[in-house]
């Protein structure tokens, strides 16, 4: 990919929306000495991806361009290890990878096996390879306040993936973002700083170029690593429980009231202080009074996790951590004494009973859900996978975290016919009314992302 920066315009070359650049697909190079060659023939250099926008603009020109055919960008690997732009200078944007044209924030995949120029992989051996760990994907958590024109606002969250294997992550949990990329009707089409654009070949109009800091960055050496790095890690503040309520709320809708809430740090016991305060006071409840209406001027949203309407953008709740060395068989060989172990995690009573609906499609087995409200008010739910008409064969159950195209990350695996939770395996509803699983690999609590259950191929009968 060639890329022009104040430089002689090519025929043929395509301009990046609101920014000083053109960008243009080169077809023949054969490595990548030979597409810096190239470059430099037109006056050019290969393309310094330098944030979300232009990352998502030059993939869509090699989607159009090149048959998506993972091109040659102006990054190299030196002879230290380090990576920089192919001039030398230091990188300020690591994310080239395929992603959706239109929401350029934060959604971001790598091909896992590029060359030089592209995307190194490799596994992580100490948690020095992820200094601010591994984070998942940004997710929507709620809809968007207004509908055009980026004037709205929406939550997104993502969990730290790396802390299951003993390395922390920093940086927020939750965030706001702009919403939607629609232009709107009537002028200002678009919030400031931003303007209406129209990629080259496309037939409609989107207010852009939208990047933040917090946009999503893939770990150099992959989202895994062999076995537990380390079994207590301890991040930056400690680790903390989940919000709970003292007492109720003041009103009863709108996020007209208040209350006060406490959390304990859950990581003292280990020998990791946490920072912060114990107790807080908070507007609630989210809960729409009649007509729909807001106190203070809050919008009405939809909650994407408990699809139901609510007041308010309020961040989601931070994820609630589980070291893996409490109850995992690599850190009780390795460390005596334990800390003690932990009590059941904070539950609710809001989900939803819909854990069928998190179940892969196309899969054999027959996956049941009993949904029980104990006397605390904690929702849980037990379940069976099975085939009673085929009983000699062994039933594949599995929990994951993460998809990614081709790949499947399991918190939890397990064979048999039937394959039954029990008392250490099952799923929790949590404070914040999503589904979490108790019982996976390493002891940790986790949120599902999907859920299998089908006849193992491998099994005789």
């Amino acid at each position: 990919m060639d890329d022009y920066r104040f430089r002689q315009v090519r025929a043929g070359s395509v301009q990046i929306p609101n920014e000083d650049v053109c960008v243009y697909a080169v077809t023949r190079p054969q490595n990548y000495d030979d597409a810096v060659d190239q470059c430099a023939n037109l006056y050019g250099e290969l393309a310094k991806i330098q944030n979300a926008f232009e990352n998502s603009f030059i993939y869509r020109i090699v989607d159009q361009n090149l048959n998506s055919a993972a091109p040659y960008i102006g990054v190299r690997r030196n002879d230290d290890n380090t990576w920089t732009y192919s001039d030398g200078l230091p990188l300020k944007y690591e994310n080239w990878a395929p992603m959706s044209f239109v929401d350029a924030i934060g959604d971001l995949w790598p091909d896992p096996c590029m060359p030089q120029g592209l995307w190194p992989w490799g596994c992580c051996t100490t948690c020095s390879n992820v200094t601010t760990g591994v984070w998942s994907k940004w997710t929507d958590y709620t809809t968007c306040s207004k509908t055009c024109g980026l004037k709205g606002r929406k939550v997104q969250r993502r969990t730290c993936d790396s802390f299951y294997w003993g390395c922390p992550c920093t940086g927020p949990y939750s965030r706001l973002v702009p919403c939607p990329t629609n232009p709107c009707g009537l002028a200002p089409v678009c919030a400031a700083p931003y303007k209406k654009w129209k990629p080259a070949g496309g037939s409609k109009y989107y207010c852009g170029n939208v990047s933040l800091a917090t946009d999503w960055h893939y770990a150099e050496c992959g989202s895994s690593a062999y076995g537990i790095i380390d079994c207590f890690p301890c991040p930056p503040g400690g680790v903390w429980s989940a919000w709970s309520n003292v007492g109720a709320c003041t009103k009863t809708c709108g996020l007209c009231g208040s209350v006060k809430q406490i959390r304990n740090c859950t990581s003292a016991e280990y020998e990791c202080p946490c920072t912060g305060p114990t107790n807080r006071t908070t507007t609630c409840p989210k809960t729409p009074c009649a007509g729909n209406k807001c106190c203070f001027d809050h919008p009405l949203v939809k909650n994407l996790v408990t699809n139901k309407t609510q007041c308010g953008l309020q961040l989601a709740p931070d994820q609630v951590l589980h070291p893996p060395g409490f109850t995992d068989p690599e850190c009780i060989e390795a460390t005596t004494p334990l800390p003690p172990t932990t009590t059941r995690p904070p539950c609710g009573s809001g989900c939803a009973q819909n854990l069928s609906s998190y179940r892969a499609t196309g899969e054999n087995g027959t996956l049941i859900f009993t949904y029980t409200t104990d006397g605390a008010g904690c929702l849980t739910a037990t379940y069976s996978c099975r085939r009673n008409d085929f009983p000699n064969k062994n039933m594949f159950f599995g929990v994951m975290t993460q998809v990614r195209t081709g790949t499947r990350f399991f918190a939890y695996i397990k064979y048999g016919n039937p394959v039954i939770s029990d008392s250490a395996h099952y799923f929790l509803c949590s404070p914040s009314a999503e589904w979490d699983y108790v019982g996976s690999t390493g002891g940790n609590l986790i949120t599902a992302v999907q859920i299998v259950c089908y006849i193992n191929a491998t099994t005789s009968g």
